[in-house]
């Protein structure tokens, strides 16, 4: 499987409306992670773990691959032309529904979602947007890399940054949605201490498996106590470790 994404993609759509966009002209050029949902709802000071280099990512080839925080309009900008080749899927011959993004969508985005783009100098190569589920939940929403730089251990390395930068700042869980023949993003949560807590079945995304880490000793102990039976082997591991190791 190759290194696409977290469950299946959303869609942007630009805005159709030439006033909505002048309105939201000032505010992207300005959006900082400030302004941010998570930022206000937890306090977390994004800029002191940004700009985060990709260990190993360094040579004569890759010079300098990096992941920023990025904004809407960038992201947007990069999925619109990227899509079909990062995903290999066919907007007009997919099964699922697919529609034009509305303007309030538009707006939950920048309002609630955080960005952060994968740079390989100023080249934007890849994309991950993140969004607070409430005042406990991280919801892992979307990454999406473009096809000559996947399956190069690009994602797992900032995956596990963005974990440790969550757990620091007292977020109690984060969650996913994952098609469960996503092989290689199912196994990369399950070494990082993810359980699945449920399935969805949709009109636009499938059928898709929640995966569930928890930051907090208590929460988890409770969650394995419930539904898992016999040796709880991941309580031996390190919960403030999002790589599951002491």
């Amino acid at each position: 499987m190759q290194e696409r994404g977290l469950g299946r993609p959303f869609h942007f759509g630009r805005p159709t409306e030439t006033a909505e966009s002048d309105r939201h002209a000032a505010w992207d050029q300005d959006s900082t992670w400030q302004g941010w949902l998570s930022t206000r709802i937890w306090n977390l000071n994004w800029s002191t773990y940004f700009p985060f280099e990709i260990p190993g990512e360094t040579s004569a080839a890759t010079p300098h691959l990096t992941v920023q925080l990025s904004s809407f309009e960038t992201v947007a900008h990069f999925l619109a032309p990227n899509f079909g080749s990062i995903y290999e899927e066919d907007l007009n011959t997919t099964p699922f529904l697919c529609f034009e993004a509305s303007e309030a969508k538009n707006r939950f985005y920048r309002e609630a979602a955080d960005f952060f783009a994968f740079k390989d100098g100023e080249k934007t190569i890849g994309v991950l947007v993140g969004n607070p589920l409430d005042w406990s939940t991280y919801y892992l929403r979307n990454v999406s890399i473009l096809p000559e730089y996947q399956n190069r251990n690009i994602f797992q390395p900032f995956f596990g940054h963005l974990l440790s930068i969550l757990a620091d700042n007292n977020v109690e869980r984060a969650e996913a949605d994952i098609a469960l023949s996503n092989l290689r993003q199912v196994h990369i949560l399950n070494k990082l201490g993810f359980n699945i807590t449920g399935m969805t079945n949709s009109e636009r995304w499938g059928a898709t498996a929640r995966f569930t880490k928890y930051f907090s000793r208590k929460h988890e102990t409770a969650f394995l106590n419930q539904f898992c039976l016999g040796m709880q082997h991941q309580l031996k591991r390190s919960l403030r470790s999002p790589s599951g190791t002491s």
